[in-house]
C-alpha cells in the first residue's frame, strides 16, 4: 500500500471513507471501505483508475456489502433481511474524484 485516506464521501449516500491506494505502473488501484451514514449497508469496494491523471472517473464493479453484524465482506443475498425491503445493492458503483500528488 502507498497510501490511505480517510476522510467523508457523498454521492446517492454519504459518510466515512477509508481509502487504500497502490501505486501501480500505470495507474492506481486498491480498495475503499464505505460506511454510510444512511440505513444502507457499509461496503468495500476494489478500483483501478485508467492512468495516474490528478482527476479521475471510472466504474467498477467490484462492489461488496460487508455484515453490520461480522463485519465480514458478504453476498447482498446473504444480509439483506438486515435491511428495510426499500433498499437495493447496486451491483456497481461511478466514482469521480481528484486528488493531489506528492512531489
Amino acid at each position: 500500500m502507498n497510501g490511505q485516506w480517510l476522510g467523508e464521501y457523498s454521492g446517492t449516500s454519504k459518510g466515512r471513507i477509508i481509502l487504500n491506494v497502490d501505486d501501480l505502473l500505470s495507474c492506481f488501484g486498491g480498495v475503499a471501505f464505505l460506511h454510510s451514514d444512511n440505513v444502507v449497508p457499509s461496503v468495500a469496494v476494489g478500483f483501478h483508475t485508467q492512468n495516474k491523471d490528478r482527476t479521475f472517473s471510472f466504474r467498477t464493479d467490484w462492489i461488496h456489502p460487508i455484515d453490520r453484524n461480522t463485519g465480514i465482506i458478504t453476498p447482498w443475498a446473504m444480509i439483506k433481511t438486515q435491511y428495510p425491503n426499500n433498499v437495493i445493492f447496486s451491483s456497481y458503483a461511478d466514482v469521480r474524484g481528484s486528488g493531489m500528488r506528492k512531489n
